[in-house]
């Protein structure tokens, strides 16, 4: 891979690729690079081709060793290693690896072609220009009306052609100037919340300790005693996507929980912030139900798969 050292410092590194990267490619280099040996974080910005890793400098590493061992595997990096890893799926490309306008650049835009059109145009060209731009306001009213709705995009191109009715282009503009930026804040926090929850989904581990599965003939009733019996010897690494409900796992401090479950024995403090905002950790005992992509603070939980 070609690159460039932007800087290097004990414990940091970054470095320029030549011109942008594009989302897919982005996703692939942050799970490669982030596998490798001694490497704590890698944050890509597609927009600059830049690469930010950060990594361990201590014991061997040190003296900057660590960082000329990344700067080696980057060299070794082959684009069929990138495209190999490339994400099956649209969904797991995050947003920041977009090259969407982001919410400021959209407004800016906006305003500025705004000012453009009301200090360069005359009046005439003005209102035809404003008709035009009302034409999807009253499409989608239309939509609404067709289907017996009288809900907000109707009443919003009722706003709309008043104005225009009125022959008042420039207060037709200011509406739908500001029911376009209410709009794009709208979309702006709609893809944050999709964008957190996408990356709490992403944490969840993809290996989980399985506990020997209950029997047919077992009732209901014991199981946390029989699950509280079993030793060690009984638990399996197994992969989360082979999980099915009734299988019974174990998660203790510090690990996310990959599943939601109802919690058959154990106590621990399990942090919901991903999911509920909650700041504080919140006791799950036997009967609590708990979800994926939160994380068992402190103790130890044997879940029940419900789905």
């Amino acid at each position: 891979m070609r690159y460039t050292v932007e800087h290097q410092i004990p414990g940091r590194v970054r470095v320029c690729l030549r011109g942008r990267i594009p989302a897919a490619d982005a996703c692939a280099l942050s799970a490669l690079i982030e596998a490798w040996d001694g490497v704590r974080g890698c944050v890509i910005y597609p927009r600059t081709g830049s690469i930010a890793i950060t990594h361990e400098e201590t014991g061997e590493a040190a003296g900057g060793k660590m960082g000329v061992r990344i700067l080696k595997q980057l060299d070794r990096l082959t684009l069929t290693e990138v495209v190999a890893q490339r994400p099956s799926e649209s969904h797991l490309q995050a947003q920041a690896y977009r090259f969407e306008p982001t919410l400021w650049e959209q407004i800016v835009g906006l305003l500025v072609r705004r000012v453009v059109v009301r200090l360069l145009l005359p009046l005439p060209l003005r209102f035809i220009y404003q008709v035009f731009c009302a034409l999807s306001f009253l499409r989608e009213a239309f939509r609404s009306l067709v289907r017996g709705r009288l809900d907000v995009p109707v009443l919003d191109a009722a706003a709309i052609a008043s104005s225009l009715v009125q022959g008042k282009a420039d207060e037709a503009g200011s509406t739908m100037f500001l029911l376009t930026v209410g709009e794009m804040m709208e979309n702006h926090a709609r893809d944050r919340t999709q964008l957190e929850l996408i990356h709490s989904l992403l944490e969840v581990p993809e290996r989980v300790w399985l506990l020997a599965p209950r029997s047919k003939e077992s009732g209901g009733e014991g199981r946390g005693a029989q699950t509280a019996a079993r030793s060690k010897s009984e638990e399996t690494l197994v992969e989360a996507a082979t999980l099915r409900p009734g299988d019974l796992i174990i998660v203790r401090t510090g690990s996310p929980i990959p599943v939601d479950g109802v919690v058959q024995s154990g106590l621990a403090l399990v942090n919901q912030n991903s999911l509920t905002g909650e700041p504080l950790p919140i006791e799950r005992s036997a009967e609590d139900t708990v979800f994926a992509g939160t994380v068992v603070e402190e103790g130890e939980l044997v879940i029940e798969v419900s789905a």
